[in-house]
């Protein structure tokens, strides 16, 4: 699998795990996030090709989720990649 797919699956598996332990709906991560809930419900249903890898970051800031260890290195080779290109 390329890792972008593994990292943006994974980042999607944690904002809905996190919104999910706070039981939040569409509309309050949609309002913590500045986004509109048609978004994060896409985000939320894992139907995520139309949605910025940017935007998923964005709303999982919102939400304060403390990193794991491997989220941290994931998010440390997509920003790498980001600043090479």
């Amino acid at each position: 699998m390329d890792w972008k797919i593994e990292f943006r699956s994974d980042l999607s598996a944690k904002i809905v795990d996190v919104a999910n332990r706070k039981a939040l709906t569409h509309s309050e991560v949609a309002r913590l996030a500045h986004t509109s809930r048609t978004r994060v419900t896409a985000i939320l249903n894992r139907n995520t090709e139309d949605i910025l890898t940017d935007l998923m970051l964005r709303v999982l800031a919102s939400l304060v989720y403390k990193q794991s260890r491997n989220s941290r290195a994931l998010l440390e080779q997509f920003t790498a990649l980001i600043s090479v290109l």
